[in-house]
């Protein structure tokens, strides 16, 4: 991997990483949906995926994992379909287009940096049989020296 693709996927975990904090603070900004009823479910779920895309993203910037950047393309396509699971779709505007734009956005950046994170994980983990060392062979010391006493 060269530094540009390096630079690259630091990029966009960073984009990951900002986005995820919007959704996680756009509940103090929003505001409450005052016509829903229940518990305010979206809150929770702004509050636990931008938590989820934070930890995720910092966790692929500093360890480059694959498997990061798949559970931020699952949450941000969750983000999207959330309004039509938790009913907020037409009881609030900004809710509704944070949802969309957000989870779009982080499943999208995350897709962009998945092909890099798999590249870096099966280069650190395959290694071809013309790359492999043999095994040290542990000899005693006196083993070559011939000391023949008469």
């Amino acid at each position: 991997m060269n530094k540009n693709q390096k630079k690259s996927f630091e990029y966009e975990n960073l984009g990951s990483l900002i986005i995820g904090a919007w959704v996680l603070f756009s509940p103090v900004i929003g505001g409450l949906i005052p016509v829903y009823r229940g518990l305010h479910v979206y809150w929770w779920n702004f509050i636990i995926v931008g938590l989820a895309v934070i930890f995720m993203s910092i966790l692929s910037i500093r360890k480059m994992v694959a498997w990061a950047e798949r559970v931020n393309i699952i949450a941000g396509v969750w983000l999207m379909v959330a309004p039509l699971f938790l009913i907020y779709f037409n009881l609030s505007n900004f809710y509704f287009w944070n949802s969309i734009l957000s989870g779009g956005l982080i499943a999208f950046l995350s897709a962009l940096a998945l092909p890099v994170a798999d590249h870096v994980i099966y280069h650190k983990h395959v290694i071809s049989k013309n790359d492999r060392e043999p095994l040290p062979v542990f000899k005693p010391k006196h083993y070559n020296q011939h000391h023949h006493s008469v």
